[in-house]
């Protein structure tokens, strides 16, 4: 969910502007923040839909199988909504990134690059004190635990919304200070 997250994202904002058809955009009576901050809620809220639409559609089938084993409801969204800001994390990240320098080409990368180092601090988090610090206290993939039979902690949640907003608050500055590829 994390890698679809970032490669339906990233090229909401700078896309349009690489393949020259933010001109409408631009012509709009807007300002670029409430440019910019459009963009962004339809990110983070696209980023949510498709996570909450796929495991609903998933869980369908699932919940109608007569299986001996079943998946609880509010649980799986527990654990939906934790994987859902994980993935917006990556993709605002490369949402941001696209803004500031306006290509869209590689931000992609850069989310991508940030979800791998995530990825494997959360896998060698028991071989060294660094990635056991880093999986605790920084990372979307080690700050839930197991949402499906702990639940979610507010914490874990402020700390995942916190880099969202740190990503786009960057990439605000970045959008509002450079001037725009407008063919």
């Amino acid at each position: 969910m994390e890698l679809s997250n970032l490669l339906l994202l990233y090229p909401l904002g700078s896309k349009a502007e690489e393949d020259g058809t933010f001109e409408f955009v631009a012509a709009l009576p807007m300002t670029r923040t409430s440019v910019y901050l459009t963009q962004s809620i339809v990110a983070v809220l696209f980023g949510l839909f498709v996570t909450f639409a796929w495991t609903n559609i998933m869980f369908i089938p699932i919940a109608t199988m007569e299986l001996s084993q079943t998946l609880d409801y509010v649980p799986l969204m527990k654990a939906t909504l934790q994987a859902a800001l994980a993935g917006v994390t990556y993709g605002a990240l490369g949402f941001a990134l696209g803004a500031f320098t306006g290509k869209s080409s590689m931000a992609w990368a850069f989310g991508g690059g940030l979800m791998a180092f995530e990825y494997l601090t959360n896998s060698l988090a028991g071989t060294n004190d660094f990635f056991k610090w880093f999986d605790d206290n920084l990372s979307s993939f080690g700050a839930y635990g197991n949402p499906y039979q702990d639940g979610l902690f507010a914490e874990d949640i402020l700390l995942v919304i916190g880099k969202i907003a740190i990503f786009l608050v960057i990439g605000f500055i970045g959008f509002r200070n450079r001037s725009l590829n407008l063919r």
